[in-house]
């Protein structure tokens, strides 16, 4: 069998002539053949190659590296710039050689040194190295390696000198040493933060991995040290005045560790989730023993369905993987963890599982925005505190609470079971004097405790905390909470915060009947307790005002909201949030009432306000932007609210996420605006993405749900679809009028469209049923006089008198 070594110079001429990525790879497969150092060797070649392109045709030796190299002449006992000994190679990468070197002058101590291969000093990968130094050098972050000098060797090759990190990789230190899961995640934060420093200064790192992620002892504890900025990436400035680009279809980073939109090789570029994304690999492998994809499955699976895995699978949860482990792989990674096999599994089932997986969402705007973002939700979980990326249950909460202030519990337990325990009638009598006894024994300081307690255990029902709970449970939690709170006329203050938090919960919910007494009786106790001008009676008149508005009661909601922004001026001054905060709800109130011009002065005065104070991409800001922008579509000016819709879409998916409420609302009017410029290809997938998050964020039931659903049909419909229409109307209807009663707004309204998809069906006889009814309600309601009597009456006189056949 022949020895002899593939001829580099053929392989690489040959790889050159691949006319895409994928062809090259697959070529590289075949030369090399499982050869990794050549393959390599061959990546950086090419890949220096497409990054120092041709220069106005310039010689060949500038467009790409000299193939045919010689031996270094830096080598061990090499004096560089006439202060640095080297003294062992200690790394190589693809394009330079690290050496630990003696720094002889002006002081004297071992330092790492960094040089240019010989061979490949091309523009290109000098550019990348001095990128590499720059990056370096503007940090100043405790668990980041420093640049102490630089310069170019006798030869003329670049180097710098950076401080020498005696350490191993993060994951073989851990294991070495048994940490066990909290020291893990307690090292773990210590890279986020070192991570989250390089963003602040501008810049991505692209491939965080083990390896670049090294602990060494200080005073006999672990020290994490970030290193390796050879691929980061600037986001703010420039890192070299020389030539720096990444070529199109080139992938960077470890694959192991690499983000899906690293993966993708596409024109949408990465930003610092991709490397929220590497660090929720690293923590899987922390965890685990092992990343989500190893690299071995990830090399042998070919370069298109090793892309394809990294994009479009979605990995087990940690807990999961360790549960399927072999048995003595499992004994072996728990051992390593200082644990047995049940309690690892245990640790990582739930808050970790939910966290991790937070981390590596294929879709960035899933992902934590930050890095910190992501330790912090570590720390939450090391602090038993509720943790940001799970399904944050009502019960969940209730445990966490309890688990941090037992002390408290022992009184808050017993207004709890008052609340909510479904308890018979015996014992609630007995448990009443108990907890008024309690109560009374117990410090002003504890009473407050036992009000958060219970506060912070019923506002937990709201959907967009409690996306995981069933709603009528939550509903069945509010009614009996809400039979229980007039036992607590004793404790006035105590109990107004329970009918602002129960009144609040059902207005989330879309209850508005259910809201409206408790929001009545949480008003008339603060005006009593606190007096007229207080910041709780302004908050409980303000809310209140809207309920009433959003229930379509303007007669009643006028004098509220307008006391509500006059006294926020008066107590808080006119540049307050708060009062941005009533402008915007009278501004609604007027523009329910048809007094647009007024409106649309507020809108615009409380926006240029939001984005003088607090930023153009402030949620509140984003509020009023939205506002004005539907102000504009009911005026019919479509060409003014469609970049504000846009606009406002774009910064919330960015800055909220698309589960937010807020966001959601942003998709449904921008889809609503496309339907009234007859745009229905536009709007058709917003919609249905609208509806499909609203059902399982807020549930089937829930007002906005149900308006989705109203709005989708009314497309299909105008689309020429009504047998699409029809289900979607029905039962929307149906829920209608189980929850709201056949008199609401809604309900009338969605009885006028069900029966125009009648009429476009040809059931007629359905249609007169049902608008005959709506005639009778509105005549009833609203009186005979009500442009809606003539409008119904109209489509009744307009049905045929027979069946379509």
């Amino acid at each position: 069998m022949s020895t002899e070594k593939p001829n580099v110079r053929t392989i690489f001429a040959e790889a050159l002539e691949k006319e895409s990525a994928e062809a090259r790879a697959k070529y590289l497969d075949e030369a090399c053949k499982g050869d990794g150092e050549l393959r390599d060797r061959l990546e950086a070649l090419l890949s220096a190659h497409g990054e120092a392109g041709n220069f106005l045709g310039g010689e060949a030796a500038d467009s790409g590296p000299t193939v045919d190299v010689e031996p270094i002449s830096e080598r061990p006992g090499a004096l560089i710039g006439d202060r640095y000994k080297l003294l062992q190679q200690i790394g190589e990468g693809g394009f330079g050689v690290v050496y630990m070197a003696e720094q002889e002058r002006p002081v004297r101590r071992r330092v790492a040194l960094k040089v240019i291969k010989a061979g490949m000093d091309t523009r290109a990968v000098i550019a990348r190295f001095e990128a590499e130094r720059q990056a370096l050098a503007m940090m100043d972050h405790p668990n980041i390696a420093r640049v102490l000098d630089a310069g170019a060797t006798a030869s003329g090759r670049p180097y710098f000198v950076m401080e020498l990190v005696k350490g191993i990789p993060i994951t073989q230190y851990c294991d070495e040493a048994q940490l066990g899961t909290r020291q893990r995640l307690s090292l773990f934060t210590d890279v986020c933060r070192a991570v989250q420093h390089a963003h602040q200064k501008g810049l991505i790192h692209r491939d965080l991995k083990p390896s670049n992620i090294m602990v060494t002892l200080r005073d006999d504890r672990p020290h994490v040290k970030v290193i390796d900025f050879g691929v980061a990436k600037a986001t703010e400035q420039k890192l070299t005045e020389k030539t720096l680009f990444t070529a199109y279809g080139q992938m960077i980073g470890t694959p192991a560790y690499m983000s899906p939109e690293q993966a993708a090789m596409s024109e949408f570029d990465v930003d610092t989730r991709s490397d929220v994304y590497s660090l929720g690999v690293l923590l899987y492998e922390l965890l685990t023993g092992s990343p989500p994809f190893d690299a071995e499955t990830l090399q042998s699976a070919g370069f298109d369905e090793m892309r394809r895995i990294i994009r479009e699978e979605t990995p087990s949860k940690p807990s999961t993987r360790l549960r399927t482990m072999a048995g003595e792989l499992m004994r072996s990674v728990a051992s390593r963890r200082h644990s047995s096999p049940q309690e690892l599994k245990k640790q990582c089932d739930g808050e970790l599982d939910w966290i991790v997986m937070k981390a590596l969402e294929k879709e960035r705007t899933r992902r934590y925005e930050t890095a910190i973002g992501l330790a912090r939700d570590v720390e939450r979980f090391l602090n038993d505190e509720a943790v940001a990326a799970g399904p944050p249950s009502a019960g969940y909460r209730i445990r966490k609470f309890v688990r941090r202030n037992r002390s408290a519990v022992a009184a808050a337990a017993i207004i709890t079971v008052l609340l909510v325990g479904g308890i018979s009638t015996s014992t609630w009598f007995a448990l009443r004097e108990n907890a008024q006894r309690t109560l009374a024994e117990i410090e002003l300081g504890k009473a407050e405790a036992v009000s958060n307690f219970v506060n912070q255990m019923l506002s937990s029902v709201e959907p967009q905390v409690a996306k995981g709970m069933d709603r009528r449970l939550l509903i069945m939690i509010l009614d009996d909470g809400a039979k229980r709170i007039a036992s607590l006329d004793d404790q006035p203050e105590i109990q107004a915060r329970l009918y602002w938090t129960i009144g609040n919960a059902y207005y989330a919910l879309g209850l508005y009947p259910n809201a409206e007494p408790h929001l009545e009786s949480c008003l008339k106790l603060h005006r009593k307790i606190c007096g007229k001008e207080h910041l709780d009676t302004l908050v409980s008149m303000g809310c209140l005002g809207c309920l009433y508005r959003d229930q379509g009661q303007l007669e009643k909601a006028e004098p509220l909201l307008t006391q509500s922004l006059e006294l926020s001026k008066r107590l808080l001054g006119e540049e307050h949030q708060y009062t941005f905060t009533w402008m915007d709800n009278l501004a609604q109130l007027y523009k329910a009432q048809g007094h647009v011009e007024k409106a649309e002065s507020l809108y615009t005065q409380t926006l240029a306000l939001r984005k003088r104070l607090l930023g153009e991409e402030h949620p509140d800001t984003l509020i009023s932007m939205y506002n004005l922008a539907k102000l504009y579509k009911a005026q019919g000016h479509a060409e003014k609210a469609e970049p504000l819709f846009a606009q406002t879409l774009e910064l919330r998916l960015r800055i909220l996420g698309e589960e937010h409420p807020h966001t959601l609302n942003s998709m449904n009017n921008l889809a609503l605006l496309y339907i009234a410029q007859r745009r229905p290809e536009k709007a058709e997938p917003l919609l249905t993405q609208t509806l499909e998050l609203r059902k399982r964020i807020l549930g089937e039931e829930h007002i906005n749900t149900l308006k989705s659903m109203h709005n989708l049909a009314k497309l299909y419909k105008a689309q020429g679809h009504p047998e699409k229409a029809e289900p979607l109307l029905t039962q929307t209807l149906r829920i209608l009028k189980r929850i709201f009663g056949e008199d609401h707004l809604m309900t009338l309204g969605s009885m006028n469209t069900l029966a125009l998809v009648y009429k476009a069906q040809g059931h007629y006889e359905k249609a007169r049923i049902l608008l005959t009814e709506a005639l009778s309600i509105v005549k009833r309601t609203l009186g005979e006089e009500h442009p809606g009597v003539r409008q119904i009456q109209s489509l009744l006189d307009s049905l045929p008198t027979s069946e379509m056949p």
